[in-house]
């Protein structure tokens, strides 16, 4: 399971731009002084905004647009994942509390549990994604400022 922060990044920059860009950012994370997290991330949003000012207005705010929906999913997948949990303990309490064959409640406890490791696996990811978090913040401002400025 990919985080979707980093697919999206991957889909905008490329892998080889995404690569570069979370290394700078992975390595001025790392630094534990402000001015060089602050360093760092001034780098990527010079390079992106040079990068990104002589885009023309509806490019601007569709990349804007798949930004905004990128987040939405993050943040859906966070909601989400209260109702896979009180799913998944009321799925094991209904199928032990109904006394079926051992075998086919082993089996259906197994699958679901399953279920809920892929559905935990993927909130932990998307929820542990600082660095991308932070190439998306860069983004999103870089491309609020430059919309702004034309207004």
């Amino acid at each position: 399971m990919i985080n979707v922060f980093k697919q999206f990044l991957n889909q905008e920059f490329g892998k080889a731009r995404y690569a570069r860009y979370f290394d700078s950012v992975k390595s001025s994370l790392e630094d534990k002084s402000y001015y060089a997290r602050k360093k760092g991330s001034e780098e990527l949003y010079m390079e992106l905004f040079q990068e990104l000012k002589d885009e023309d207005d509806t490019a601007l705010k569709e990349k804007l647009e798949k930004l905004i929906d990128a987040m939405y999913v993050a943040v859906q997948i966070h909601r989400r994942y209260l109702f896979v949990v009180i799913f998944y303990v009321a799925s094991c309490l209904f199928l032990i509390g109904r006394q079926l064959n051992g075998m086919v409640t082993m089996a259906s406890l197994l699958l679901i549990s399953c279920c809920f490791l892929y559905k935990t696996w993927e909130f932990v990811v998307n929820k542990y994604c600082y660095v991308d978090a932070n190439i998306i913040l860069v983004y999103k401002s870089v491309l609020d400022r430059i919309i702004e400025k034309r207004k």
